[in-house]
C-alpha cells in the first residue's frame, strides 16, 4: 500500500512537471516555426538546383552527341557486353 502511494505521488510529480514545461515552452514569444518567406526561400533554390541539373544534362548530352557516342554513354552505366570474357 505504502508504495502505491509513492508511485502515484511520483506519477502525480512527473505530470505536474510535464505541465509546466508544457506551459513554458507554449509561452515564448518566438517559435522557431518556417514562415512563408522560408517556405518562398527553398522554393527558389529548389527552382534553381534543378535548371542547374537540368542545363548539365544537357551539356552531358552534347558532349555526348559531339563523341559520338549512342546511349547517352557520359550519362549511364558501362555494361559489358554479352562477348566480354569473364575471367574464369
Amino acid at each position: 500500500m505504502t508504495l502505491a502511494i509513492i508511485l502515484a505521488g511520483f506519477s502525480m510529480f512527473v505530470s505536474g512537471m510535464t505541465f509546466v514545461v508544457v506551459l513554458v515552452l507554449l509561452g515564448r514569444k518566438d517559435f522557431q516555426y518556417a514562415t512563408k518567406g522560408d517556405l518562398d526561400e527553398v522554393r527558389n533554390l529548389l527552382a534553381i538546383i534543378g535548371r542547374n541539373q537540368s542545363r548539365l544534362y544537357r551539356y552531358l548530352e552534347a558532349i555526348d552527341a559531339h563523341l559520338g557516342a549512342n546511349g547517352h554513354q557520359v550519362l549511364g552505366r558501362w555494361v559489358q557486353s554479352e562477348q566480354a570474357p569473364t575471367g574464369d
